[in-house]
């Protein structure tokens, strides 16, 4: 019972990020500082912080590193 109810908690938070992500301007890729991060964590408030402040530096760490940029940003918090 208890793994259900987290595979549930686990796929309700993907589902709140992806929607945070897809609800987000384009633009927002590109801001700068930790405003990206706080814009997710408001757009998902039960979201872990620290996973939005890791998923954002690795995005900055992949374009930076010469991958193309993206609209999106998915993640998934298993925590």
């Amino acid at each position: 019972m208890l793994f259900f109810r987290f595979r549930s908690r686990a796929l309700a938070c993907a589902l709140a990020l992806l929607n945070a992500a897809l609800a987000l301007p384009a633009s927002a890729a590109s801001t700068t500082g930790p405003s990206l991060w706080r814009n997710l964590a408001q757009a998902a408030p039960t979201a872990n912080p620290q996973v939005l402040r890791l998923a954002v530096a690795a995005m900055r760490c992949a374009v930076s590193s010469g991958m193309p940029g993206s609209q999106r940003l998915a993640v998934i918090d298993y925590s």
